[in-house]
């Protein structure tokens, strides 16, 4: 039988930090940084003073949000946890409250820590927690190696290292983490060389009470790779996966097999801690359909937005299509590689690759009724990875009316010579 019957500040400091976060945010409307949507450095330079868990050691009131460890980390836990939304006011967006903040404030600390946790494991992209957040490397890849390292195959024998210091630049800030959280104790270098000045050196951790009960149980009942979101959408091209459920292989056709239901996070852990673990938050499920139509792109070239083709193209049609019908707009061979960043950042690794990469998630998987664009919503298509042909691919419209097929509508300038004479 457990000893920790319930958990509190003093076994996870996430839960003082956060709390001091969100009542900050609840007192003062804060304003977000007009380019990233970040919180403005003066902010996080007061804030980062009231921190318990982990100071930024070395920060000015010019430091920017991606180099605050944990302010960054909280930062993103109350936007995907949908207690604080982004709302757009006067000269820019602003944070704000949701009707959700009472309830959780309702809560006993456990369902607390249980609500901050599976937000952590099922809705964050934990790129997040490095300093590049765009770093095409998930840290998932990284912690579920950890996990195999230290506990091995057999993790219900529990038994496993004492130790662990096989620690990367990249996993320093994951152990942290996961220390605010009270699962991990860290031990620090003394007299540590600085790779730079918010580097972390971290030159051991081990499991504390807290960690040694609840991360077998999180390895064999929650395994993050099917339950983070992000990780399944952006690793596995899963448009609209759901957590918990087996990895589908996927085709232009609708996959078809059994239906999956989702269950509660916190089921596993309810007898362990009984009646301090009886709910959480109610799931804000995003509601995702197949938009059907034709849709009409406008396809620029991005270092001269006088040439561009305006396409039409059914939904079921996949990117791998609209890949082809770009090259014919623009007289293009097929002969090479190609990737679409559906963020507009080139080489993110928020990316459909071409069919015949050797990475996905491809092209070919996704339809593009299943990407929920929205008019005036644009991304990338870079095609030749050595040339780097770009093109801004913005949606224009969709309508109703479906297309057969797929067809150039509009041509403006004259098509680039794909491979010029030198």
């Amino acid at each position: 039988m457990s000893e920790i019957e319930k958990i509190d500040e003093s076994l996870a400091p996430i839960l003082k930090d956060f709390n001091t976060f969100i009542e900050y945010l609840s007192i003062n409307r804060v304003k977000l940084s007009s380019r990233e949507n970040w919180l403005p450095p003066k902010v996080l330079y007061e804030l980062n003073s009231k921190m318990t868990g982990y100071v930024t050691p070395n920060a000015t009131q010019r430091t920017p949000q991606k180099y605050y460890t944990l302010l960054n980390f909280l930062y993103y836990l109350v936007i995907e946890s949908k207690l604080f939304e982004k709302v757009k006011g006067k000269g820019g967006f602003y944070l704000e409250p949701t009707d959700r903040l009472e309830l959780y404030r309702g809560l006993t600390s456990t369902e607390k820590y249980f609500f901050l946790l599976e937000t952590f494991w099922r809705d964050i992209d934990w790129r997040v927690i490095n300093l590049d957040r765009f770093s095409r490397e998930c840290p998932i890849f990284s912690f579920e190696l950890f996990l195999l390292d230290y506990f091995g195959e057999h993790i219900s024998t529990k038994k496993h290292r004492k130790t662990y210091s096989n620690i990367s630049y990249q996993m320093a800030r994951v152990f942290l983490i996961l220390h605010l959280y009270g699962l991990l104790d860290i031990k620090l270098k003394e007299n540590a060389i600085l790779f730079d000045k918010y580097y972390i050196p971290i030159s051991e951790v081990s499991l504390t009470p807290l960690g040694n009960l609840l991360l077998p149980i999180l390895r064999e009942k929650r395994d993050i790779e099917l339950w983070n979101i992000p990780y399944r959408r952006i690793e596995l091209g899963e448009p609209h996966p759901i957590p918990g459920s087996p990895f589908r292989s996927r085709s232009r056709n609708k996959d078809s097999g059994t239906s999956y239901v989702e269950e509660p996070f916190f089921l596993p852990f309810t007898d362990i801690f009984k009646e301090e673990l009886t709910k959480t938050l109610p799931r804000i499920e995003d509601t995702y359909k197949f938009i059907d139509g034709t849709y009409v792109f406008r396809v620029s070239l991005s270092n001269n937005k006088d040439i561009w083709r305006k396409i039409k193209i059914p939904a079921d049609y996949t990117l791998a299509d609209l890949a082809s019908v770009i090259l014919d707009a623009y007289n293009f061979d097929y002969e090479h590689l190609y990737s679409f960043f559906m963020d507009g950042r080139k080489w993110s690794p928020y990316e459909y690759t071409s069919p015949e990469a050797e990475e996905g998630p491809h092209s070919d998987t996704v339809q593009i009724g299943e990407l929920e664009l929205k008019e005036g919503q644009s991304f990338l298509f870079l095609y030749d990875y050595g040339a780097e042909w770009c093109f801004d691919v913005k949606l224009e419209k969709i309508e109703k009316n479906k297309i057969e097929k797929a067809k150039i509508s509009e041509r403006h300038g004259r098509s680039p010579q794909q491979y010029p004479e030198w």
